[in-house]
Order: structure tokens, then C-alpha cells, then sequence
């Protein structure tokens, strides 16, 4: 199953339009444990995964320790699953700005794991958001995350976490200027 567009390390990717069906992945950002402290932006990038028949998420990253990754203006969609899904070696930061994520009813678009006890960072702002899931990579997790998550002017519908507990804040900075610890 291959994806529309494999690519790892540094990465800057602006002004386009995936359109994927019967593939893995509209764009594979794998770097795995190799290519520490990689920089990623995407800036105005479109995907749409028809994922019906292959599964597969929209955007699947595989990000190696110390990666900065920031998504700007971009609209992530996916009919059956995840848009966006990362699995991540530790101490990442990950931006979205200005973004759109969509899946399926029964599905969160947004997903964010760790492989064991990492430290992970994801700031969200100005985004629309059908959902957001943090767990382990590996298996549902007997210990505690380790995910810090600030949420501003952002909507999301549904929040959940696979972790026993979480030792980093989940924050929630509402438009209407309410703070919600999740």
C-alpha cells in the first residue's frame, strides 16, 4: 500500500492538493528514529483520503526525537479514520494554526501518541477539530502520558485519552475566555 507522498526529515511543503484514494497515506512523514531535531512545516497544504476501501490516514507521521512540526492554514479530511496521526520518540512540539481536521462520525481526527513515557507538546490555535485522542503507540497504556496540550479559540467535539492518567496539562482556552482543564 503505498501512500501519494513519502518524505522524512527536514520538510517544508506549502501551496498543495492531495486528493488520494486506495493508498496507505495522502502525505508519510516517517523519519522513525532517524533524523533528530528535524524541522516540518506545512503551510496551505489540502488532503483528502477516501480511505473506504485501503484504510489509512490522511497525514501519518512517524517522528523522531526532538522534531518541530508546524501546520498552517492546512485542511486535513479522511472518511474513515484519523486525518492526522503521529507516533513520536520524545520531547516533540507540534503546532496547528489556522487548521481544519475531519473524519468520519465515529472516528477522531486528530491523533497524538507517544512510543512509552515521552514528552510530547501540541499547541492548537484558531483550529477546527472533529476530535483528539492521546495514547501509547504500542498498546493501550498501563502508565501514565506524558502529553501537554494547549488548546486556544479552537473546536473540537470530543476529547479522549488511552492513558491511566495524564501527568502534563490539557488546557482548553475558549473563545469566550473560559479555561477548561481536561
Amino acid at each position: 500500500l503505498f501512500s501519494a507522498l513519502n518524505v522524512r526529515g527536514n520538510v517544508k511543503i506549502e501551496n498543495i492538493t492531495i486528493n488520494s484514494s486506495k493508498c496507505r497515506y495522502s502525505i508519510h512523514d516517517e523519519s522513525g528514529s532517524l533524523y533528530p531535531n528535524s524541522v516540518k512545516e506545512y503551510r496551505n497544504v489540502k488532503c483528502y483520503h477516501d480511505n473506504s476501501e485501503y484504510g489509512g490516514t490522511t497525514i501519518g507521521c512517524g517522528y523522531s526525537i526532538n522534531t518541530k512540526a508546524n501546520f498552517i492554514n492546512c485542511v486535513f479530511e479522511n472518511i474513515n479514520s484519523h486525518s492526522f496521526s503521529v507516533h513520536e520518540k520524545g520531547n516533540c512540539n507540534i503546532e496547528f494554526e489556522n487548521c481544519v481536521l475531519i473524519t468520519g462520525d465515529n472516528n477522531y481526527a486528530l491523533r497524538l501518541s507517544q512510543e512509552g513515557y515521552n514528552y510530547l507538546y501540541a499547541f492548537i490555535t484558531n483550529c477546527f477539530i472533529k476530535g483528539i485522542q492521546i495514547r501509547d503507540e504500542i498498546i493501550e497504556s498501563t502508565v501514565n502520558g506524558n502529553t501537554e496540550i494547549n488548546i486556544v479559540n479552537s473546536y473540537y467535539k470530543i476529547f479522549k485519552s488511552d492513558y491511566p492518567a495524564n501527568d502534563k496539562k490539557i488546557i482548553s482556552y475558549n473563545y469566550d475566555g473560559t479555561i477548561v482543564n481536561l
